[in-house]
């Protein structure tokens, strides 16, 4: 399995505006479908304002969500929200 590597390094996202932006670009250079770039806005909507990072195993594959340094949610392949919650991880 290939390791893990920052697709977006941890940016501070204000809104959820900022974070359509940001991901949107990763959606452009094919490492994210429009799906997952949508689920992530979702994922991540409520916890906003917050620094977001986001990591990568493979293009287009389950995106992991890391919010102010901790672990949040992951997003699939087919786009589904797997939330992780602080004692499980």
């Amino acid at each position: 399995m290939p390791t893990k590597s920052i697709l977006m390094p941890g940016i501070p996202c204000a809104n959820r505006g900022y974070l359509e932006s940001a991901t949107a670009i990763y959606q452009v250079r094919g490492l994210i479908s429009r799906n997952q770039a949508n689920s992530i806005v979702m994922a991540c909507g409520h916890d906003l304002p917050a620094t977001v990072e986001l990591s990568q195993r493979t293009p287009k594959g389950v995106v992991y969500i890391a919010l102010d340094g901790k672990a949040h949610s992951e997003i699939t392949t087919r786009a589904h929200i797997h939330r992780l919650y602080p004692g499980l991880v």
